[in-house]
């Protein structure tokens, strides 16, 4: 019982005739669309949301090679520029970098801040580098050492 196959139904039309029935079709009438008609209270949740993400986004960080304008902040050069002052004029607060560190007087950025005319602050991140090295570390480890101020001489002790 095989089916046979339906023969296929094929219209041909004329431009112009087409045209004619395409004009006796009603076209739907569609209202046009808001954001009141779309959303409940007239508010879009993915605006929303979008705007909740653009809100809680974290702050953009700078670069770490990139220097900040501010008072605060010392580059490499200024930091070698500096230590190399303070070697060649006292041997003995501020070794060679052979020889291993001495501890430092506490309170010793005001007096460099004094000595270079520069802010307290920058001279309190030179010091922040020179004492964070392993070498000064080891010094400071040393308890019952003699501690020294610009000028070479002992004026405390480390505990």
């Amino acid at each position: 019982m095989m089916d046979k196959p339906r023969p296929k139904l094929s219209l041909s039309l004329s431009s112009a005739s087409l045209a004619k029935l395409k004009e006796k079709i009603p076209k739907p009438y569609v209202k046009p669309v808001s954001a009141s008609t779309l959303f409940k209270n007239g508010k879009n949740p993915v605006n929303k949301a979008a705007a909740k993400a653009k809100k809680a986004a974290p702050p953009r960080r700078k670069p770490h090679n990139v220097l900040r304008k501010d008072m605060r902040t010392i580059g490499r050069l200024q930091f070698s520029d500096m230590l190399f002052v303070l070697n060649k004029n006292n041997k003995v607060t501020f070794p060679d970098r052979g020889d291993g560190a001495v501890a430092l007087k506490v309170g010793i950025h005001k007096d460099i801040a004094r000595i270079f005319k520069i802010s307290s602050p920058k001279a309190y991140m030179f010091l922040k580098i020179y004492c964070g090295s392993p070498r000064y570390k080891q010094a400071m480890t040393r308890i019952g050492e003699p501690r020294y101020n610009l000028k070479g001489k002992k004026v405390g002790v480390v505990v």
